[in-house]
């Protein structure tokens, strides 16, 4: 109960760096992909201080707004320690094969770093007193990636389509893939993408509508690739 009174938490979302990182800790994935039948992935994770050990606490969940559920994958472990100047390898093993075949399925994984005392250095004082330890958290997308998909990812995230719908436009994403985008342009106006709301990243086989007209119809988009880089393109507005 110490602990947790001691504790205030403050979470911010990092989904598109090309390695995420939590005060001190760096994370050496900008998302996870299980492909095929692969069973586990691998992620590091760094303590760059030389000085602040940290808890690191993981869980696995089917959308933003939750720390964790009973996904298809698990961490191992949830909850370690690392020392300063380490790293650690996180596990994530898939518990089940039953998700769709013929397309993406998204996860995301949560990794909450907790400041905490040194080795022999507890406070033993059951009161609060001034101390406030701050978590910091991210959040990377973890993809499974079903074998045999009739395109590659990359080729996927050229092939958006655009049309005109009502007041703004609509982008159809007619691939078995998650497009992830950085930046949409149309007609050369920034369309504003929203990570909390969805607007950032249109499902397989799915459409998203944004308010912006289209005039002469040019749609240029930016999406992110495997590795976390980004990649530009150009289409038009039909």
């Amino acid at each position: 109960m110490k602990f947790y009174r001691k504790l205030g938490v403050v979470l911010s979302l990092s989904l598109l760096l090309s390695e995420p990182v939590l005060a001190s800790i760096g994370i050496g994935a900008s998302r996870v992909i299980f492909a095929g039948s692969d069973s586990s992935q691998s992620i590091d994770i760094n303590n760059r201080s030389h000085n602040q050990p940290y808890l690191i606490n993981v869980g696995i969940s089917d959308s933003l707004t939750a720390k964790s559920t009973d996904s298809a994958f698990m961490p191992a472990p949830a909850l370690f320690r690392i020392e300063p100047d380490t790293t650690n390898k996180l596990r994530i093993l898939r518990k089940t094969n039953n998700l769709p075949r013929d397309r993406e399925s998204v996860f995301y994984l949560n990794i909450m770093a907790i400041p905490t005392s040194k080795a022999g250095q507890d406070n033993n004082d059951n009161t609060v007193g001034g101390t406030l330890q701050i978590a910091t958290g991210n959040t990377l997308k973890l993809f499974n990636r079903p074998a045999d998909l009739p395109m590659t990812h990359k080729t996927a995230m050229g092939k958006l389509q655009f049309s005109r719908a009502g007041e703004g436009i609509k982008v159809t994403n007619p691939t078995p893939y998650y497009i992830s985008l950085n930046k949409l342009l149309v007609d050369g106006k920034a369309v504003r993408l929203d990570v909390i709301k969805g607007t950032s990243m249109i499902a397989p086989f799915s459409a998203s509508h944004y308010p912006v007209s289209a005039g002469q119809g040019k749609a240029e988009w930016a999406a992110i690739n495997d590795f976390g880089g980004v990649e530009t393109f150009h289409g038009t507005v039909n």
